[in-house]
């Protein structure tokens, strides 16, 4: 054999773990969904299709399209400015915006949703300002579509300027300045060199957002309006309290149907924008614009900057109430507290089912989390040396997780496992998370792969390095950081996540994020936050410990004779 097809037999075998959980997990249960939802009793039948051709979930349908077409849109306005101030603004506003979206992951979905509580609800930020401001009666501000969308913006923005962003980084400066030397004023030069240039980042910004919006289910639930009903919400019924397994199939098939279609339609549109007419169109609209453009050519980064202003907020509000809310003495949720205590804390050190709800959280998600992103990374690895096109076949399998909703994958994964008794629990849920934590060690570790220089491999080779030992003391050190992103990403949507829970929970596991959901749609209370509060402690306490081990590792090593 070869040393070139040894090495790709090797690299194949890298793949197989990330190849074996992505298509064991995902594809096979979505295609078995697909076989459930036509056949009945081992016939052919479309019964299960009857329901998806009536009004209602045409109702259901229109409106969680237009739900993800409106938040969307506002990630697109509000986000592709943003983007770009990113790049040009000063770096410690760039530090700023770029630590505000990192503590939005951090803090999750569910607990975001809830701040937002704080801040529309009946008692919450607003309304107490209004009534300080004398207001008597109270605003319904929560429990509308407005709400709904406006948490729903806050949560995916970061979605949208980070994928943007690095696009943006990536654009010559000097492409803008060439058409201003041409006679081209600011506003001009933006549209026709930067925007075309950065269209494909808007395109994938965009399908990120949408696609995400389609399985949003705690956002609608719990900030929505009572009438506000989208797919996710209807599948979780069609399982839970209808037990009907063949029409949720259907609308599993429905979900996964959107995804393709989304996906496609985005690859023509990142087809037709790398076309030259895209082009020309552009400037032909420009120049029809060019005496507006000029006119607003000097106040441009008024409303730029102001737009910054309002996503920094938008991110960074509904994260600074919590400190308060986490040493609330109040029985229920209100903004500000009458009183301060730790209450709410020693209420979750003092409760077993809490705690342990916890632990079963942190078993689960360091599993899934170390699994999905190892996995992840070798298919990443491997993938460099298969060559463009069976490149591109393994990144479709294993990012594939990336566009799909976790919800989604849990009701397929369940309706398959329904078949199979005495499966334990937690083993579905490490399945589940180990998918969808599968496509952040791929895409992090493969993007710091193709950075790396080849010749530190070269040169550890020529010193009589073999491949083994250049990866354990090249590589892996290199690559560390870019694992550790990939295993804190893939760790926080465990820990986040209630959708498998939905469907997976049981006395004995039971996710904590999922035992929140159920004390929220009981009563409203600060618990949440002081858990949260907690678990930021924690988390900055081993932050703190590891930079400190860091540090004496390094001077251990700096006080070791030299021989």
């Amino acid at each position: 054999m070869s040393a070139l097809a040894r090495n790709r037999t090797l690299a194949w075998l890298a793949c197989l773990p990330a190849l074996a959980i992505s298509l064991g997990l995902l594809f096979a249960p979505f295609a078995l969904s697909l076989y459930r939802s036509v056949a009945s009793a081992g016939t052919f039948d479309l019964s299960a299709y009857s329901g998806i051709l009536d009004s209602a979930f045409r109702s259901v349908l229109g409106d969680t399209l237009r739900f993800a077409a409106l938040v969307t849109l506002a990630c697109l306005l509000l986000g592709t400015p943003t983007a770009y101030a990113l790049v040009r603004c000063p770096a410690w506003a760039r530090r700023t915006m770029l630590v505000a979206m990192g503590l939005s992951f951090t803090i999750g979905t569910l607990i975001r949703s809830y701040a937002w509580l704080a801040i529309l609800g009946s008692r919450g930020l607003v309304n107490s300002a209004l009534h300080a401001l004398g207001w008597a009666h109270p605003v319904k501000l929560a429990f509308t579509d407005g709400a709904m969308l406006l948490a729903s913006v806050q949560v995916a923005l970061p979605l949208f300027i980070l994928p943007l962003y690095g696009v943006m980084q990536g654009i010559d400066l000097r492409v803008p300045r060439a058409a201003r030397s041409l006679g081209a004023d600011p506003v001009t030069a933006w549209f026709t060199t930067v925007l075309p240039l950065a269209v494909p980042g808007i395109g994938v910004s965009c399908a990120l957002v949408f696609l995400s919006c389609l399985g949003f289910y705690a956002i609608p639930t719990l900030l929505g309006a009572p009438d506000s009903y989208l797919l996710s919400q209807e599948l979780e019924v069609r399982i839970n309290t209808l037990g009907d397994d063949a029409g949720a199939s259907a609308r599993i098939v429905v979900m996964v149907a959107l995804v393709l279609l989304s996906c496609g339609l985005a690859a023509l549109l990142r087809r037709y924008a790398g076309r030259a007419d895209a082009g020309r169109i552009s400037a032909r609209v420009m120049h029809a614009l060019e005496p507006l453009a000029r006119a607003v050519s000097p106040w441009r980064w008024v409303p730029v900057g102001a737009i910054f202003a309002f996503v920094l907020a938008l991110l960074l509000v509904p994260l600074v109430i919590l400190v308060p809310l986490s040493v609330s003495d109040d029985f229920y949720l209100r903004f500000p507290p009458r009183s301060f205590s730790l209450r709410w804390m020693e209420t979750f050190l003092g409760d077993p089912d809490l705690l342990g709800s916890a632990a079963f959280t942190l078993r689960i998600a360091i599993t899934s989390a170390a699994i999905g992103s190892l996995a992840g990374a070798m298919a990443a690895l491997a993938a460099l040396r298969l060559g463009d096109a069976r490149a591109r076949l393994v990144t479709l399998a294993v990012a594939a997780p990336l566009v799909v909703s976790p919800i989604t994958v849990t009701a397929a994964l369940y309706l398959v496992a329904l078949r199979w008794s005495g499966i334990e629990p937690s083993v579905l849920f490490v399945a589940v998370y180990a998918v969808t934590g599968l496509p952040y060690g791929f895409l992090l570790v493969g993007a710091a792969a193709r950075r790396l220089d080849p010749q530190l491999a070269r040169a550890a080779a020529t010193l009589g390095a073999g491949p083994v030992t250049t990866a354990r003391t090249v590589t892996m050190p290199l690559l560390a950081t870019a694992f550790a992103s990939a295993f804190v990403f893939a760790f926080l949507l465990a820990v986040d996540d209630i959708s498998a829970g939905l469907f997976l929970a049981s006395s004995d596991a039971m996710p904590l994020a999922l035992r929140l959901w159920e004390d929220l749609k009981a009563a409203i209370t600060p618990l949440p936050a002081a858990i949260t509060m907690l678990a930021a402690l924690c988390a900055v306490a081993l932050y703190a410990l590891a930079g400190l081990a860091s540090k004496l590792r390094r001077e251990a090593r700096r006080w070791e004779p030299r021989s």
